[in-house]
């Protein structure tokens, strides 16, 4: 063999290792970027959940931060109004209360008003009670002349009775003319004297009771 063919050999064998060494060094590289790529965007990845996360439970607590304003708002109105409505109706108890009892008041009076008439109805129509009252109402003539008595016909022969039996003067008088009038309520009289009458029959006697209570209603009653 010759000394030219030695060398030759010799320079394909090593240009052989080169591109051994090459390609090697390649596949080296090129597995060493990927990994290295992929472990960069393993990172990136694991860098972009975690960011996507917090910025999730940012807002997730921003949320329920705002809805636990809202709620605690819409408690504070509730309770503002609820608090408004009770005030109102505290302030409008006395009125309503005053009023209750301005009307109370007035019931009552007109209760009693009709136990009275009632008792003394009852009471006013016994022959005794029309005696009674045929001399007390003589006794508001105050000595004026009495010319004319006018009752009840029921009440009439028990106030002449009454009036012979008793000696009393004034009513015993023969110039007394005794009158039966069915437009007076039994229990009552109208007493007529020459200077003017005398109105005792027993409703208006009622009315005047009535209108007494009134007046003493009306000067109790509180201004408005």
């Amino acid at each position: 063999m010759s000394d030219t063919a030695q060398p030759a050999r010799t320079t394909q064998a090593t240009q052989a290792v080169l591109d051994e060494a090459r390609r090697q060094g390649y596949e080296e590289g090129f597995a060493k970027g990927a990994a290295e790529a992929r472990a960069q965007s393993a990172e990136e990845a694991r860098q972009l959940a975690t960011r996507t996360a917090e910025r999730s439970a940012r807002e997730s607590q921003e949320c329920a931060q705002r809805m636990a304003l809202e709620l605690t708002e819409t408690s504070n109105a509730q309770a503002r109004a609820q608090r408004e409505a009770l005030d109102a109706l505290l302030s409008a108890l006395p009125d309503q209360i005053e009023a209750r009892l301005e009307a109370v008041q007035d019931d009552m009076l007109e209760l009693c008003f009709e136990t009275v008439c009632r008792v003394l109805g009852d009471a006013a129509v016994q022959p005794d009670a029309v005696r009674a009252h045929l001399r007390h109402a003589a006794q508001g003539l105050r000595g004026r002349r009495l010319v004319a008595i006018h009752l009840h016909p029921d009440d009439l022969a028990a106030a002449r009775h009454e009036a012979t039996d008793s000696g009393a003067e004034q009513l015993a008088s023969g110039e007394i003319q005794w009158v039966a009038d069915p437009t007076i309520v039994s229990g009552g009289c109208i007493l007529q004297s020459p200077q003017g009458g005398l109105d005792a029959r027993f409703d208006s006697q009622l009315r005047a009771l009535r209108d007494m209570l009134l007046r003493s209603r009306a000067l109790v009653r509180p201004e408005a």
